[in-house]
């Protein structure tokens, strides 16, 4: 793909790095995504009125933690309020520290977090887990826990996360001794 739009005459290269964009931010590679989109963008500058690339870029700042950066395309009229939306603004507000704004918005995008693919699951779910824990919303930590679980994770990527949340549930439901071990 990636030779592909290297070739291509420009009115279809940007359409190709959009792809691409698209891609790699699948693959959890933001700033690959951030790179092929504002490739795009030097060839069809109008690609940037679109909501779905507004989407992408949002996401991908998101992923990079540049939630200020962020946030203009979260609130443009065309995505805001889309379950897709809902969910990168909550990892957000939960890189801001706003544990409360995070999982309201995170329980609102929720039934669409099951269709990410791993790699943008991942840290959306760790940080869903974390604002439930600091929220005392011991069901949702749970809950989002077991699906973080029941994904492959090959590299080992959240076992250590895991581990620190089931302490802090013990820890919230009182087991201090359970809570230690882990």
């Amino acid at each position: 793909l990636a030779h592909h739009a290297a070739v291509m005459d420009d009115p279809h290269k940007a359409a190709a790095l959009l792809d691409l964009a698209r891609l790699m931010l699948s693959e959890g590679r933001a700033p690959e995504a951030l790179g092929y989109l504002e490739l795009a963008l030097t060839i069809v500058p109008d690609l940037d009125a679109k909501d779905d690339v507004r989407m992408l870029r949002a996401a991908s700042l998101a992923l990079l933690g540049r939630g200020g950066q962020a946030k203009d395309d979260l609130t443009h009229e065309g995505v805001e309020g889309t379950s897709d939306c809902i969910l990168w603004k909550g990892l957000v507000a939960a890189q801001a520290g706003l544990w409360k704004n995070a999982l309201g918005f995170f329980k609102a995008g929720a039934e669409r977090l099951p269709a990410y693919p791993d790699a943008l699951f991942r840290p959306i779910a760790l940080a869903m887990i974390e604002a439930a824990i600091r929220e005392h919303d011991v069901a949702t930590a749970r809950s989002t826990i077991e699906q973080l679980r029941e994904r492959p994770d090959p590299a080992h990527l959240v076992q250590a996360a895991l581990g620190y949340f089931d302490g802090q549930l013990a820890a919230l439901g009182g087991r201090d001794e359970e809570a230690q071990a882990d």
